[in-house]
């Protein structure tokens, strides 16, 4: 059976006061000459997932979480220990309220990809395969350092593609996005890396999240996000140390409460 994977698409637009009959067109090219979302740093893209309330239900409701669910960015006092180097910080940690100790933690790593015009397999990061190669490993290394020296609850690798589609003019806006095939080699290459290192342990899971820039407007503004769970992580019991140190980061108020107007989470 065919995966489905959920998905958020917006257009935003400003439509001016008038007590005159408008006609307004969404999903079509706007000029706005914004930046291209591949100059967006991994902190700014984390946060659009929280800050953006269709993006944020979809990920809860992927992960199962349902209630005062808290998420916490780049955390590393008091919960990293200090004689373990990697991971550096924790990228996002979330739970709910009454369930610290059944806690999600994620390692995310973004890699950045121009579709050409008229050119669809012809992408800027094929070119340099070494760097997303080296990019990828060190995320599944965090990953797994993560499970092995603190043991959440749930350990994922986060791989975030920052596609940069709005060259891709001989396809409708809703559906620009990179190929099949070029989805099918990020996923060989971490296949590849795992299969290459038998000290990798496949109890995390792997997350795929492409945010599409479809249109010539800021990507928070127009554009695509898809959330693909690419491989369910393999639950642990949480050590009370670990959920100690996220309570008392819970105390010095390093988590915040994710709150969406008029919509309630629920289990799918």
């Amino acid at each position: 059976m065919k995966k489905v994977i959920p998905m958020v698409i917006h257009d935003k637009i400003i439509v001016p006061f008038s007590d005159k009959e408008q006609s307004i067109q969404f999903f079509i090219d706007r000029k706005q000459n914004a930046k291209s979302i591949i100059k967006t740093n991994e902190k700014e893209i984390i946060e659009e997932i929280f800050n953006e309330d269709g993006n944020i239900v979809i990920f809860c409701n992927e992960l199962g979480l349902v209630n005062n669910i808290f998420y916490g960015l780049e955390i590393i006092e008091p919960i990293k220990k200090n004689e373990i180097n990697k991971p550096g910080d924790f990228d996002v940690i979330l739970f709910e309220k009454d369930k610290i100790h059944l806690s999600v933690a994620l390692q995310v790593k973004k890699i950045g990809i121009i579709i050409k015009q008229n050119e669809e397999k012809k992408l800027d990061f094929i070119n340099h395969i070494d760097y997303v190669e080296n990019l990828i490993i060190d995320g599944l290394e965090q990953t797994y350092r993560q499970l092995k020296h603190y043991l959440f609850y749930r350990n994922y690798f986060v791989l975030i593609l920052e596609i940069d589609a709005r060259q891709q003019k001989d396809v409708n806006v809703i559906f620009r996005d990179i190929s099949n095939d070029t989805y099918h080699i990020i996923r060989k290459i971490i296949s590849d890396i795992e299969n290459n290192n038998q000290d990798y342990d496949k109890s995390i899971g792997i997350i795929l999240i492409p945010f599409i820039q479809n249109n010539d407007m800021p990507y928070k503004d127009a554009g695509k996000v898809l959330i693909d769970i690419d491989r369910e992580c393999v639950t642990l019991k949480q050590p009370d140390e670990t959920t100690n140190r996220i309570k008392d980061a819970f105390k010095r108020k390093l988590f915040k409460e994710l709150y969406v107007q008029n919509f309630k989470f629920t289990k799918s």
